[in-house]
């Protein structure tokens, strides 16, 4: 099965891989956050997602768009680019 607009089959190494290393970077982001005494609940608000989303991601239920990362990044003061470094 293929995600929407997406060339990786869901459940494949690739995306399963991709997944696991995007959830600990957000986990990583979260962490700044709490840094700045912002929990679940307030790195939800200020990023404009609901905070079972940001919970979601973090344990690989849901996939993040680039947007939405944008919206975590730009909420902690930090690049993109720093954020998902490594990921792949």
């Amino acid at each position: 099965m293929l995600a929407s607009n997406s060339a990786v089959p869901i459940g494949s190494s690739i995306s399963t891989g991709f997944r696991l290393n995007l959830g600990h970077a957000l986990r990583k982001l979260r962490g700044a956050g709490e840094r700045k005494g912002w929990f679940q609940e307030e790195m939800a608000f200020r990023c404009g997602v609901h905070r079972t989303y940001v919970g979601g991601v973090e344990r690989r239920e849901y996939n993040a768009t680039v947007l939405t990362l944008m919206q975590f990044t730009r909420a902690l003061g930090m690049r993109l680019s720093d954020a998902i470094r490594g990921i792949g």
